[in-house]
């Protein structure tokens, strides 16, 4: 049986975005170093087309899921959990994906030389490390930065790299945060993937010491 959640300790994880049109179409970034916001989270543009559905899959350790997901204040169901297994060195990972589907029919296309600041807020359910509210929830909140397109624009490529996957960087803890955000091409994303430690077996959690490793600031 599982005892009860922990509070004086926090792990370091990686959670992972994947974005797709509905219809199974590429989304497209560029990065903009930092032409649009000095934040290091949000050196990177997503460019999406308006009035369009997009699958948003969440994968992240066997320990966490997602608990709800909202972008930008428009709650986004996630309608399905699954269990995954993932090569990682000389063995696999267990991992869950999670997905929603996300519509952008409230953006206009984006003006000439102008971006939209999407908040994300995820609340992740996280087996064994309590929160804030004496529950297993942690919330946590960062910005991407996107251009919005009609809904029959078909010229992304001359835009950017097709998007791979975006690495969400956490601090697990009473009170969570984002550390960083990576953004990868469908070429790099499994060096992606493979650098990073993401367990959160109780045995590995780690204790809370103030400042992370990294030195980074969280994604506010």
């Amino acid at each position: 049986m599982r005892g009860p959640p922990k509070s004086a300790h926090s792990a370091q994880v990686s959670i992972f975005v994947r974005m797709s049109s509905h219809a199974g179409e590429a989304v497209f970034f560029k990065n903009d170093k930092g032409r649009f916001s000095a934040d290091i989270n949000k050196t990177h543009t997503v460019k999406l087309r308006s009035h369009t559905a997009y699958k948003v899959t969440i994968e992240s350790p066997k320990n966490m899921r997602v608990g709800s997901l909202s972008i930008q204040g428009t709650p986004v169901e996630v309608d399905e959990v699954v269990s995954a297994h993932r090569q990682e060195g000389d063995g696999e990972k267990e991992k869950v994906r999670c997905t929603g589907i996300w519509r952008t029919d409230m953006y206009p296309p984006t003006e000439t030389s102008s971006r939209e600041k999407l908040e994300w807020v995820l609340v992740m359910q996280v087996d064994g490390l309590r929160g804030p509210e004496s529950d297993e929830r942690h919330l946590l909140r960062t910005k991407m930065i996107c251009k919005f397109y009609a809904p029959d624009y078909a010229k992304f490529e001359d835009k950017g790299h097709a998007l791979g996957a975006i690495k969400i960087r956490a601090a697990i803890r009473e009170n969570s945060k984002v550390l960083s955000v990576t953004y990868a091409d469908v070429a790099h994303t499994s060096k992606l993937e493979d650098d990073h430690d993401d367990s959160l077996d109780t045995d590995q959690l780690v204790t809370e010491t103030g400042t992370n490793a990294a030195g980074l600031p969280s994604g506010q």
